[in-house]
């Protein structure tokens, strides 16, 4: 059996929780990244606008050292304040796989979510990465559904004549509203409320009523937009469009930097509008779930 300690700042040869997650340790996940990236043509999808942020009162890192260096990472991923699902995604670096590190920090992973009462827990592996699918495989997960990561690197397309529609920051009173999008867009909602999500979140008014909502934060230096929904009775008429390409104008109006979205490789719909607006494949993201 592995003892995990809570990391406070001394790095030897053990298994760490981390509470909240200092510049240090940013640090070295980022250069195990990169060593890994190297290894393999990889864009680990590790929520760095999450990562940027971890609250100090609860462990959702998982650090291995070994003499002193970041050998593996996991980290854990609840959106909402109770969120009933937990995404994970980790690294090892090239040096100390094959050596059961992984298992022993998922085995750990699948035991905070059951304490914190998730109904399951969706492992993420890149298309590309065989070891992440046959580490599913092997760990008894199942297949669920793949999304597309996408980029665009600048390119806007003419705005959409949408006359009246505007965005506006969300606030605690939209979180009805929000809720009711995800549950008719998405089938699901984010039980106990939106948390720190809400602060990156815009709603879209048409003429005064609210319509729809889409998200926009950083992510590693990249806009990272998310949560593009509209109701269904105002879908098909351009207001989609139009919400995204003033989200990308307000991104690249501020920053340089290429914006990034995912999105499910079945969803033809949402994949034709994206396209559309200058965004093109850059890998694919398979989530593997385990029922908790």
């Amino acid at each position: 059996m592995i003892t995990f300690f809570t990391y406070s700042g001394d790095i030897l040869d053990r298994a760490f929780y981390s509470k909240g997650l200092s510049d240090v340790i940013r640090a070295q996940i980022r250069d195990l990244d990169r060593v890994c990236g190297k290894n393999e043509p990889l864009c680990m999808k590790l929520n760095w606008d999450m990562l940027e942020v971890r609250p100090a009162d609860e462990v959702n890192d998982l650090l291995w050292y070994v003499d002193g260096q970041l050998a593996a990472f996991l980290g854990l991923y609840g959106f909402g304040a109770q969120p009933e699902e937990i995404e994970i995604t980790g690294m090892v670096h090239p040096d100390f796989r094959r050596q059961g590190i992984f298992t022993k920090l998922f085995r750990e992973a699948v035991s905070i979510c059951r304490s914190r009462g998730a109904g399951r827990l969706l492992l993420i592996a890149e298309r590309q990465s065989l070891s992440g699918a046959a580490f599913a495989r092997n760990a008894g997960l199942t297949y669920d559904f793949s999304e597309y990561r996408m980029i665009c690197n600048g390119y806007s397309p003419p705005r959409a004549r949408t006359g009246g529609l505007s965005l506006r920051p969300a606030a605690d009173r939209d979180t009805a509203f929000l809720m009711k999008l995800d549950a008719a867009c998405f089938g699901s909602t984010f039980p106990g409320g939106y948390g720190r999500e809400l602060t990156h979140i815009y709603v879209a008014a048409l003429d005064g009523r609210d319509i729809g909502k889409i998200g926009l934060c950083d992510e590693n230096g990249l806009g990272y937009v998310f949560g593009v929904c509209i109701l269904p009775e105002f879908q098909g008429r351009g207001y989609g469009r139009a919400m995204l390409d003033a989200i990308l104008q307000k991104h690249f109006d501020a920053s340089g930097a290429a914006a990034i979205l995912e999105v499910a490789v079945k969803n033809g719909g949402a994949l034709s509008l994206y396209k559309a607006c200058g965004f093109s494949e850059l890998t694919i993201y398979d989530y593997f779930e385990l029922k908790l």
